[in-house]
């Protein structure tokens, strides 16, 4: 599969005779865990590194609930779960080499200088984490996904990695500017151009954010009907993940929180009151500011449509 996506996009590219934008989706890494080729045996079962260890206390509700679904167990048996793992990095290595087609491509080409490239993924993968396969619920290994970017304007940002919270949002921004077109005031992320031209931006996040919606599982299930059965909103979490600390937020007004200082696996509950008080703060105050935006920014006043002009100077201060 990886191949012949590759193929079809290298045979589009050379009939390019004008400025283009390609969106190359590969499929792999991806369930069922089988690489290709002698990609199968790239790696050996028992050299690849296992998943934590789990803790002996018993999984949270909604945690043993995603292991009662089949789908989502990843192997018990030791040498299924070896046998997992390197098929999974055998799938890695594949695609790989099937973008190293599309980089010599270019330099062929003489693009290589000018193409912006972007390389991410839609999710992680659990790979047996918390007892886990494929992407569910809050943990870092379902949300925590590369992202690459070279600008080759840009050079002194080439070879860098970033030590700060970015999120898939940051990529649409990142293209407009990148295209000299103006951001558009509906879109939560913010460039990551800074980083590329190998400066300080002016603001930068200090967590990153997910969700997870389940109530698929619940619709047309309920014993009542529209609008007597509310179960729907209550399916789903929202997680604020920091360098020291995650915390995790349920619909149903649960929460959990995890001591990422003393256990980066997010296996150690977060216990502390005033930390906790303050995680679930900084959630609430980001709900606030990024719910439906689906109209930021427009002005629909006396026939017109566009944006609302810039404030005046010191507008919205308060009174003394």
């Amino acid at each position: 599969m990886a191949a012949f996506l590759t193929d079809r996009f290298l045979d589009w590219h050379r009939a390019q005779t004008r400025p283009w934008f390609a969106h190359l989706s590969h499929f792999r890494p991806h369930p069922p865990y089988a690489a290709a080729g002698h990609y199968t045996r790239a790696y050996d079962p028992d050299a690849v590194p296992l998943p934590a260890a789990p803790r002996p206390r018993a999984p949270e509700p909604f945690h043993a609930g995603l292991l009662r679904w089949e789908v989502l167990q990843a192997p018990q048996e030791l040498q299924a779960l070896r046998h997992m793992i390197a098929q999974y990095y055998g799938m890695i290595s594949e695609v790989d080499a099937q973008l190293g087609r599309v980089w010599a491509a270019l330099e062929a080409s003489g693009q290589w200088e000018n193409t912006l490239i972007v390389v991410t993924a839609d999710h992680g993968e659990q790979l047996g984490e918390h007892g886990l396969k494929q992407k569910a619920g809050y943990f870092d290994p379902s949300y925590h996904i590369l992202g690459l970017v070279r600008d080759p304007r840009h050079p002194q940002g080439h070879g860098k990695a970033l030590e700060r919270f970015t999120e898939t949002i940051d990529i649409f921004p990142t293209l407009c500017e990148a295209m000299g077109i103006p951001v558009p005031a509906q879109c939560d992320g913010v460039p990551l151009t800074p980083f590329l031209e190998a400066r300080e931006p002016p603001w930068w996040r200090e967590a990153a954010h997910w969700e997870f919606d389940w109530r698929f599982g619940f619709i047309g299930k309920g014993p009542h009907d529209w609008p007597w059965d509310r179960r729907l909103e209550r399916q789903s979490l929202a997680v604020l993940r920091r360098t020291d600390a995650a915390y995790v937020q349920f619909a149903d007004g649960r929460a959990l929180a995890f001591d990422l200082a003393q256990d980066p696996t997010w296996r150690t509950p977060l216990e502390d009151p005033a930390r906790l008080l303050a995680l679930s703060q900084e959630m609430l105050t980001w709900r606030a500011q990024h719910m439906d935006r689906t109209l930021t920014g427009l002005l629909i006043e006396n026939g017109g449509i566009g944006r609302w002009p810039p404030m005046p100077q010191g507008w919205g201060a308060s009174a003394t």
